[in-house]
């Protein structure tokens, strides 16, 4: 009984190791995500109108980088935040908290539903590394004309 115990766990053994000498390993440039440093607008390609019948853009943003991410009324926001070292990042007005470090920044995807200055700050070291300034659609239309 032993005998076939031991032949059993040998079996189970080498299996094991089979399995995990031809599993695909992870690659350590895939953990680092790239980030942005085109300056932030938005884009020019209109999405649609949604049924308030606002404009949607993607606007993008990497802080800090850029200080001042810029957007409308009715825009989707997708933000990145980058930290020195391991902290968090809070979208004040927005109440959205992410995990930031070096190597994996915080990502946000918000809708600016609401005109106004929204600071992003890191938490844990107090430090406020930028904003979201959304200004109302209706408003930015009547100032180009």
């Amino acid at each position: 009984m032993l005998r076939r115990i031991a032949i059993l766990f040998a079996v189970l053994l080498v299996a094991s190791a089979a399995l995990t000498a031809v599993a695909p390993r992870p690659d350590p440039a895939d953990d680092e995500r790239p980030t942005s440093s085109a300056p932030v607008t938005p884009s020019p390609t209109r999405e649609g109108e949604d049924g308030a019948g606002n404009v949607t853009d993607a606007v993008r943003g990497t802080l800090p980088r850029e200080k001042i991410v810029r957007a409308r009324v009715g825009d989707n926001i997708e933000l990145t935040v980058t930290a020195r070292e391991l902290d968090s990042a809070t979208v004040d007005g927005f109440g959205l908290t992410d995990a930031a470090s070096p190597g994996a920044p915080a990502q946000f995807s918000l809708r600016a539903d609401r005109s106004g200055n929204f600071p992003v700050t890191l938490t844990l070291s107090g430090r406020r590394v930028g904003r979201i300034v959304v200004r109302d659609a209706k408003r930015s239309a009547t100032k180009k004309r």
